[in-house]
C-alpha cells in the first residue's frame, strides 16, 4: 500500500507564514512526493527553531525551493554562568575603612 502524499492545503495550513500563497503552490506542486512527506515532517522544528532564536519565517516559496526542511537544526546554546573573579589586590578598590584613614 503506497502512503497517502501530503497534499498542498496541509502544508499551508501548518507553515507559520501565509504570504504569496499562489508562489508557494508552485513550488509545493513540483516537488515529489518523499520532499513533500519530508517538508511536513520537519516543519515542527523550523518553526520551534525560528520562534527560540526570535528569526522570521522565511516565505513558504523560498523555504521549498531552497530545500529548506534538509536544514540542520542548531541546538540552542546555553550560557555558562559567568563567575565574578575579584580584582587582583593591588588594583582593588579601596574600602571605606581605607578612606577614613586618607
Amino acid at each position: 500500500m503506497a502512503s497517502r502524499v501530503p497534499t498542498f492545503k496541509e502544508f499551508w495550513a501548518a507553515y507559520p507564514l501565509h504570504k504569496d500563497r499562489l508562489r508557494a503552490e508552485k513550488a509545493w506542486l513540483r516537488m515529489t512526493a518523499a520532499d513533500k512527506a519530508a517538508a511536513i515532517a520537519a516543519l515542527p522544528a523550523y518553526t520551534a527553531d525560528c520562534r527560540q532564536r526570535g528569526v522570521a519565517f522565511q516565505y513558504a516559496q523560498g523555504w521549498l525551493n531552497g530545500r529548506r526542511w534538509e536544514d540542520e537544526i542548531e541546538e540552542p546554546q546555553t550560557e555558562t554562568p559567568q563567575t565574578e573573579t575579584p580584582p587582583p589586590a593591588d588594583t582593588a578598590a579601596p574600602s571605606l575603612a581605607d578612606m577614613e584613614t586618607w
